[in-house]
């Protein structure tokens, strides 16, 4: 049997030049920012336009995170990207236009937000729940 010494495949593979160009992303660190908010309301819009049609679809998502992160968790805090993100949003007073553009997205967080603050939020469920077979907004 061939055996390797402990790193040799990830040398191999990345050598240590690379290694240290690359960025190491944790989505927990980044949950609920901003290109959080405007990825997911876009999704959002995009489900809630596709259900109106007669014929069935599928949404796979191939960059999932973890199914939710509490913004109130360790990372999260740490960062507090959500606060300029999915905070400012819940924080502002949205013309009526603004808010029914949103209405599908908001009405995901608010699903998974009851009786909460926008710190209790779990962002990732939110988008799962509109492809799941429940009229939303």
């Amino acid at each position: 049997m061939l055996t390797f010494s402990p790193g040799f495949m990830e040398s191999v593979v990345c050598p240590p030049v690379v290694r240290r160009l690359l960025m190491n992303y944790r989505h927990a660190f980044h949950a609920g920012n901003f290109a959080e908010v405007v990825k997911h309301a876009v999704l959002a819009r995009v489900v809630a336009h596709l259900r109106e049609k007669e014929s069935a679809f599928r949404i796979i998502d191939t960059h999932a995170g973890p199914g939710a992160t509490r913004l109130t968790g360790p990372e999260a805090s740490r960062t507090g990207e959500w606060r300029q993100g999915i905070g400012r949003l819940l924080a502002a007073k949205l013309e009526p236009q603004i808010r029914a553009l949103l209405a599908p997205y908001l009405a995901a967080i608010e699903l998974h937000n009851r009786g909460g603050s926008c710190a209790a939020i779990r962002d990732r469920r939110c988008s799962r729940s509109l492809g799941c077979g429940r009229r939303i907004g």
